[in-house]
């Protein structure tokens, strides 16, 4: 069983980027007493349609290349 993710708020962060440390997608760092963790609750960037839209056509090229390989 692979470990999860967890963002500040203890659930689980289904986002390839994770974590980016890019502030200008709407993440920021959180900083406690023991550590520093990436809060991305306030990022939308994955869930633009343009971004869902060339994330899934260079999954398709990657796959396309992949069944060339073979």
């Amino acid at each position: 069983m692979k470990d999860q993710i967890m963002n500040i708020n203890n659930s689980e962060v289904n986002c390839p980027f994770y974590p980016c440390h890019d502030k200008t997608k709407g993440g920021k760092f959180i900083i406690t007493n023991e550590k520093s963790i990436w809060d991305c609750f306030n990022c939308n960037y994955i869930h633009k349609q343009i971004i869902v839209d060339k994330i899934f056509k260079l999954i398709q090229l990657m796959e396309n290349d992949f069944i060339k390989l073979k």
